[in-house]
């Protein structure tokens, strides 16, 4: 896993493949972690929204739990439109599968990080 430190930089993306009646699917990367992204729900009215997605990422048939949540508000009166907000990701201390080693176990970060985010709408 990536260690983050106060006033580290670090570049992530999220891809929306898909979004319908409030909800979306896709993917939230960050160095050394990707989670995919399944019916999420979009909290939220106007431009002001917040996602909540949690999932396993597999480490070597090892299902380690992580949760992101990303909140912002929405310039749609920018060209392209932009977002302003912030990235919460947490390591939940969860874990399962039979191949999991102690080893695993021991290091799996029950922590997280705050990213703070500036984004711009792909074509």
């Amino acid at each position: 896993m990536t260690e983050w430190g106060v006033d580290s930089t670090d570049a992530f993306s999220a891809t929306v493949a898909s979004q319908s009646s409030g909800e979306f699917s896709g993917t939230v990367s960050a160095p050394s972690v990707t989670l995919d992204v399944s019916n999420a729900i979009i909290r939220g009215v106007a431009s002001k929204f917040t996602q909540y997605v949690s999932g396993f990422v597999d480490r070597n048939a090892c299902n380690l739990e992580t949760r992101v949540v990303v909140s912002g508000t929405l310039n749609s009166s920018s060209s392209p439109n932009s977002i302003v907000g912030g990235l919460a990701l947490r390591f939940t201390g969860n874990y399962s599968g039979a191949a999991c080693t102690l080893e695993q176990i021991d290091v799996y970060p029950d922590t997280g990080a705050n990213f703070l985010l500036t984004a711009t709408k792909s074509p």
